[in-house]
């Protein structure tokens, strides 16, 4: 084992500098000079000072001033951090490196969220194709990205502007959200859900909390095996009713295509009447018998004697057109 010295340390950088032709990096080094050099002179830049080597510069991204505001584009961001996205900084001897990175198999959300992320903080992403697979990736490096999403109060996301709050349920149902839509022709075995699972249950009642605040319907569940190997408790919820489903499209919707299909999907397979119709209804009826009053409306004379006599209005909805 060599005994470092700052005379010796000084000249294993010379020596490897000539070797190399240029200034080392601390990748470049051997980990015991790169080790002995921040014990020495404190760290490895002060060290190549020493020995009149140049040093390199610290990559260093910063963000906007207007990206510590809580907007629109970073409550996405944010949501998908919380999903599928993993926020990171790491620190060793070589340095500090940090960002963001999302890995997914829709190219349309990687696509979308490199837009938002970039509007966002004003750094340029990476968008690439990971080798061997079929995921795409999005990296964006910086540190200040880093800390701030990491040192961020998920508290204040509930007083936020309600653009805000449903542009973080966006990208949290992007990240980890699903949609089922299965037998919608037949209507005694149709199944029709939104659903969100994660393991952290302080998120898991933020979520319902805005969801809550729009009037969206949803269950909680709770189970320890989740099917991917993990002990950890999984929370789901789940959003079933076609009221809730709609303010769901309405107030929040996906940005991945074929999430927002499905949803579209469900909401075209329900028998439904708008409000407007129901009132016509009751007007006719004033003057005329429950099945003119259908035959006029073009429905069926069960639906009409449901309204007007049962008082039965689950079909009446107030939905405007579904875009």
């Amino acid at each position: 084992m060599k005994r470092w010295s700052k005379q010796l340390i000084i000249e294993e950088l010379l020596k490897i500098s000539r070797q190399l032709r240029h200034s080392p990096s601390s990748r470049e080094i051997p980990h015991t000079l790169c080790q002995a050099s921040t014990r020495y002179f404190g760290s490895f830049n002060n060290a190549k000072k020493k020995a009149g080597l140049d040093t390199n510069k610290i990559k260093y991204n910063k963000i906007r001033k207007s990206a510590y505001n809580i907007s629109e584009d970073f409550a996405y961001v944010l949501g998908v951090e919380k999903g599928d996205g993993h926020c990171f900084l790491r620190r060793s001897e070589h340095g500090t490196t940090a960002g963001i990175t999302l890995k997914v198999k829709d190219v349309d959300f990687a696509d979308h969220f490199k837009k938002v992320v970039e509007r966002w903080s004003g750094i340029k992403s990476r968008l690439y194709k990971v080798k061997n697979s079929n995921l795409v990736r999005v990296d964006l490096s910086s540190i200040e990205v880093a800390k701030f999403i990491k040192s961020f109060d998920m508290k204040n996301i509930l007083g936020a502007d309600k653009r805000v709050r449903n542009k973080f349920l966006q990208g949290l149902f992007d990240s980890e959200g699903g949609v089922v839509s299965k037998n919608l022709d037949n209507r005694k075995y149709a199944i029709r859900r939104i659903h969100f699972f994660n393991s952290d249950k302080t998120l898991i009642d933020i979520i319902s909390f805005l969801l809550n605040e729009l009037n969206i319907r949803h269950k909680l569940k709770k189970r320890r095996n989740s099917g991917f190997g993990s002990k950890k408790l999984q929370y789901s919820i789940l959003i079933h009713d076609k009221n809730s489903i709609y303010n769901y499209f309405r107030n929040v919707n996906f940005n991945i295509k074929r999430k927002k299909y499905k949803l579209e999907e469900i909401l075209k397979s329900y028998t439904v009447y708008p409000v407007s119709m129901y009132k016509e209804a009751k007007l006719l009826h004033k003057s005329m018998g429950y099945r003119k009053v259908a035959q006029k409306l073009g429905l069926n004379p069960g639906i009409t004697y449901g309204w007007l006599f049962k008082n039965n209005k689950k079909q009446i909805v107030n939905w405007g057109k579904l875009k």
